[in-house]
């Protein structure tokens, strides 16, 4: 399966976590340290405190290395392992998570259980300098199962658009986090926010310039959405972390 292009491969980072409890969305982030490659699933906290029996439909491949799809099987995580493998901010505020699938991996390739995956890569993070280069209204793109919403037959999630509603250079209230404008319902928490060009497409950096190379930027990883107070109608803005906020979680916890 050919996966040239970078909106392809976001359909291949995602995976719906299932619980006794409800649904949710999480996405692989791959990160080198030293001469060694970790990946990692990230959502947010919400989606995963206190859930039992949770299990993830992945993607299988047909070896250790992922470069053909040949159906998917699940994975059903121990309530330990779930509890324990999950990693949250010093800051309780911060609704993300993040759990090292690296050992994980490891035991299923030992059962012969290859996971077709790609990841978003660390350094597509939109750090505090990065975001300062965005500019505002930006278009976005993620993916995610709202109400548990996919294609079943082909275990892929659903892509959504919109634009950055508030500036990623801004600290929307005071919190790390940052408004899209985009139709977001329960499911599609964890699912990240990326701002993609694909080779040729034109954008512009807010110092003017204008850049015509390829560009996936990990902006953020969606948390909720906001509902008109007299009716509960849903006003299609959604609520995001910002990713460098991912970062964080893996320096404090040293995973």
């Amino acid at each position: 399966m050919n996966l040239n292009s970078i909106k392809d491969q976001l359909y291949y980072s995602t995976v719906m976590i299932e619980s006794a409890q409800s649904s949710g969305t999480a996405f692989l982030l791959s990160k080198t340290i030293g001469e060694l490659g970790r990946v990692y699933l990230v959502t947010n906290k919400h989606v995963v405190k206190n859930q039992t029996e949770c299990k993830i439909r992945f993607h299988k491949s047909e070896s250790l290395d992922p470069s053909n799809k040949v159906g998917d099987f699940i994975h059903n995580f121990t309530n330990e392992e779930w509890v324990n493998g999950w990693k949250f901010h010093s800051d309780d505020d911060v609704d993300l998570a993040v759990f090292n699938l690296t050992e994980t991996m490891a035991t299923l390739h030992e059962q012969k259980q290859y996971i077709f995956y790609r990841c978003l890569d660390a350094n597509m993070i939109a750090t505090k300098e990065k975001a300062k280069e965005v500019i505002a209204m930006e278009r976005i793109f993620f993916v995610g199962y709202p109400n548990a919403f996919r294609d079943e037959l082909n275990n892929l999630p659903i892509a959504r658009s919109g634009y950055l509603a508030t500036p990623l250079y801004s600290d929307f209230e005071g919190k790390e986090a940052f408004l899209f404008d985009a139709s977001v319902f329960e499911g599609s928490s964890g699912s990240p926010i990326c701002i993609v060009n694909e080779n040729f497409e034109t954008y512009s950096d807010t110092m003017g310039n204008a850049k015509v190379n390829a560009r996936c930027i990990l902006a953020g990883v969606n948390a909720s959405t906001f509902t008109r107070v007299r009716d509960s109608q849903y006003l299609d803005i959604g609520y995001a972390w910002k990713a460098h906020k991912i970062l964080e979680i893996l320096e404090q916890n040293q995973i």
